[in-house]
């Protein structure tokens, strides 16, 4: 049934192409990006899980455990 559906759609080809172009072209311009961090943000975004949220929005949460 699947394949009589996907038959009927004019230039089905297409979608399947046009889809590795735009995983193709996010993957890409991720790489990029992440060539493009300077040594300090690399280090800086490290170290985010690590630090602690004294003075964030979590204060006054009271935690039951």
């Amino acid at each position: 049934m699947i394949s009589e559906v996907l038959s009927s759609i004019k230039d089905v080809a297409i979608y399947p192409i046009v889809t590795l172009l735009i995983f193709f072209t996010a993957f890409l311009g991720v790489v990029v990006w992440t060539f493009r961090l300077q040594k300090s943000e690399v280090v800086r975004m490290s170290r985010l899980p690590l630090e602690d949220t004294t003075g964030s929005d979590h204060e006054g949460e009271q935690h039951n455990g």
